[in-house]
């Protein structure tokens, strides 16, 4: 929301229809308190401002009563609501957190409503869907309606954001425009002519027309954005007066705006009428724009009117597969496909970017354009720029800056490749690299096992067991690891307990097996298109044995998952495992050094511990392994190869006392890039070094090894193995005679 009421002249983001009740609702807390007060006084000044929509002025004064008196819920439920406004997440997050924990919403309920809503802003979508659970479950009969809405729609997007998997490779990931973004707001309006139309807030927080050409800048009396080009001559824009926003029409003569009036056809309704948009519908010039007026689907929508004979025909509403419940914003048109930004459809955080594309005179229901586009915060006012394969957004992302040196909540604008309707003649090697691009985007994929399993207690390597008998026997446990994580506690810790067992199991262990099941279906058609693939996986597990061991068990879990594939669908894959497919292709596994040798921080190593060493979530997280990447190798594929290098180094008569290295060189004599996966000593005494993981054709790495003998004696005979993608194993023996 980041303020956002003011920005684009009144716009209205989330929650809308009661965004007076609820801030009736927040600064109605503490009312008796004494006024004559310094933080008292800076509250009511605040209070003032957030009633009129200027939440960053709000925000400033509150943050000074919080310095002042950091102890009082009311300053701190205040700051809390109006730093979720300006878009400090962070801030608002923390402060609601501190007072739920204080008073479980026995005094301000919405806060764990808000609480969640700070959580998915900052992509933590676990969390944000958990606390949506706990404020339906605790407040579904006594919360605002509007609210209780409003958290089971977010519950669901944060849901979808968890799951979400993309295959288009339309849109890249844009990078910000450096010498448009500045410490005010800026979005897209549209182009023309070789230049971009952009609107900017000035330092009053006005909102005026921009172009990245010819230095235009576009004042008025009051506020102008949205800037379209109906043809060469004739433009049409916002403007906002006397507390009205409408749609305005001029004359487009050298840079400058001549003849300006008002579109009353498209002003005959409603309080706010803008951002409008020139395009076209079922063959028809149309133009499409944003208003509140009646008979619309809930806050702000798109409605589009179409030109005959020179007018504009009455406004339609754009229909429920583009506008919803909340808000759509800022339309823009390109070749068939209507884009804006809606904040009430399943999306990464607050206003996402859509599309939707004509079909026969009806809209296809609208499409998230995933994450490269869109991310947490707001993303807003995509425009097409077919004729250099390229897309611009606004996003409140990246850090961008705002006005009193706020570092949050301001729009940048971002550029980005796009290919869309790019027209080119489809090659093998195009096919191939797009092909291996799709699976390579489904990973990776996780999959999680109980203690010790498969096959527990043994040091085998190997295992019969298939990964789906693990995974069912797995899920069998859940009731023993809610007991467990639940021991000790009652009432509301105990429900808080039990449903992060419950999302652990639903969110990473059902997932995992869901995300392998896509795999496994993009793997086959690979396979059957011809071409061999190679599987890395790595695995992973919790410190309850020692790294020996451990090494064994991820083998036994990486062997499971094989064994699965070798099962899946009556042995569909196993002509492409023994090499005995008709086409050639076949299906290898590389088992990659074992993840962490170390646990992360928090994990119980202690055996007699099995709350927190075997049931708890951080343990759970550790007991993993993971299919990290695939490497497929078509007919035509280049490949690495090591040349030659030195293989055994004797460093002679050494003595005990003094460290010695070496320099070994690793050269790639191969045609593509070689990748060295890792470097493994065979003991603390021996210490590797690699400049390179990257090895390009013609290029080398180089490896230094130091080795320590820590004052022994004798003869030394140390190993160092390196694992190169795609290649076996290759060890580097060192030798020395150590005296004394």
């Amino acid at each position: 929301m980041f303020n956002l009421l003011r920005m684009c002249m009144q716009w209205t983001i989330s929650y809308s229809f009661h965004r007076r009740l609820l801030l009736v609702a927040v600064f109605a807390l503490g009312t008796l308190a004494v006024l004559a007060q310094k933080p008292a006084k800076l509250r009511q000044m605040a209070q003032d401002a957030a009633l009129e929509g200027k939440w960053d002025q709000s925000y400033s004064l509150l943050l000074r009563a919080y310095q002042i008196d950091s102890s009082s819920f009311d300053v701190r439920t205040e700051l809390a609501r109006a730093a979720f406004e300006i878009g400090d997440y962070e801030r608002a997050k923390a402060l609601f957190q501190a007072n739920y924990e204080k008073d479980k919403g026995q005094l301000f309920k919405d806060g764990l409503f808000f609480l969640a809503a700070s959580q998915k802003r900052l992509g933590e979508y676990e969390d944000a869907q958990r606390n949506f659970k706990m404020y339906l479950k605790k407040f579904k009969s006594t919360g605002q309606k509007y609210l209780v809405e409003r958290a089971d729609h977010e519950l669901k997007s944060a849901q979808w954001a968890l799951q979400y998997k993309s295959n288009d490779t339309t849109f890249a990931i844009p990078e910000k425009v450096n010498e448009l973004s500045s410490v005010v707001s800026e979005y897209p309006n549209s182009v023309h002519g070789g230049a971009v139309f952009y609107s900017r807030t000035d330092s009053a927080g006005m909102w005026q027309i921009h172009s990245n050409k010819d230095s235009f800048s576009c004042a008025f009396s009051g506020e102008a954005a949205n800037l379209t080009f109906y043809d060469s001559t004739v433009v049409f824009f916002s403007r906002r007066m006397d507390d009205a926003t409408k749609i305005y029409t001029a004359r487009w003569d050298q840079h400058q705006l001549l003849d300006v009036r008002q579109v009353s056809e498209l002003n005959a309704a409603g309080d706010y009428n803008s951002m409008p948009f020139v395009g076209s519908y079922n063959g028809m010039k149309a133009i499409y724009f944003v208003s509140n007026r009646p008979d619309g689907m809930g806050g702000l929508d798109i409605w589009y009117a179409l030109e005959d004979e020179g007018r504009w025909q009455k406004p339609i509403n754009a229909g429920n597969k583009i506008n919803s419940a909340g808000d759509e914003i800022l339309p823009s048109y390109y070749e068939g496909a209507l884009f804006f930004a809606s904040d009430y459809r399943f999306g990464f955080g607050g206003m996402d970017v859509f599309s939707s594309t004509e079909q026969s005179g009806n809209w296809s229901e609208a499409i998230n354009l995933g994450n490269k586009v869109n991310s947490p915060q707001h993303d807003v006012a995509l425009h097409i720029l077919a004729e250099q394969e390229l897309f611009w957004v606004a996003s409140a992302k990246d850090n961008a800056l705002c006005l009193d040196n706020l570092s949050f909540g301001c729009l940048d604008i971002f550029q980005g490749r796009w290919k869309g309707k790019r027209k080119v003649e489809e090659k093998e090697e195009d096919r191939f690299y797009a092909s291996l691009e799709e699976l390579n985007r489904a990973l990776p994929v996780t999959l999680y096992f109980h203690n010790d399993e498969p096959n527990p207690r043994t040091l085998d390597t190997t295992s019969t067991v298939t990964y789906a008998a693990s995974y069912d026997s797995y899920l069998n446990l859940i009731p023993l690891y809610i007991e467990e994580n639940t021991k000790g506690v009652s009432g509301e810790k105990m429900e808080e307990r039990a449903a992060l067992t419950n999302d652990f199991f639903d969110l990473q262990v059902k997932k995992g097996k869901q995300d392998l099941d896509v795999f496994c279906d993009l793997l086959l058609k690979e396979l059957q298109s011809g071409h061999s693939v190679r599987i890395w996986i790595r695995g992973f597990a919790s410190p309850r044995a020692q790294s020996k061991y451990n090494l064994n068990l991820t083998k036994r879990r990486t062997s499971s998952l094989i064994n699965y594939l070798k099962d899946l669908d009556n042995g569909v894959f196993m002509p492409y495992i023994e090499d005995k497919s008709t086409s050639g292709a076949r299906l290898e596994f590389v088992q990659l050094p074992f993840g962490e040798l170390k646990a992360k921080v928090g994990v119980s190593d202690d055996l007699s511990d099995v709350s927190n060493s075997i049931y708890a979530r951080a343990a759970c997280m550790e007991r993993k392994i993971e299919i990290e990447s695939v490497t497929i190798m078509p007919n035509t594929v280049k490949e690495a190869k090591l040349g030659d290098y030195e293989e055994v180094h004797n460093f002679g008569a050494i003595s005990k006392y003094e460290p010695v290295k070496h320099i070994f060189y690793l050269p790639n004599e191969g045609n593509a890039p070689m990748f060295i996966d890792s470097i493994i000593a065979e003991c603390g005494c021996t210490t590797p070094e690699l400049d390179l993981s990257k090895v390009l054709p013609g290029e080398k790495a180089q490896l230094e090894v130091t080795f320590d003998p820590f004052g022994k004696k004798g003869h030394a005979t140390k190993s160092v193995t390196i694992y190169i993608r795609g290649m076996e194993p290759r060890r580097i023996t060192l030798e020395a005679d150590i005296e004394k």
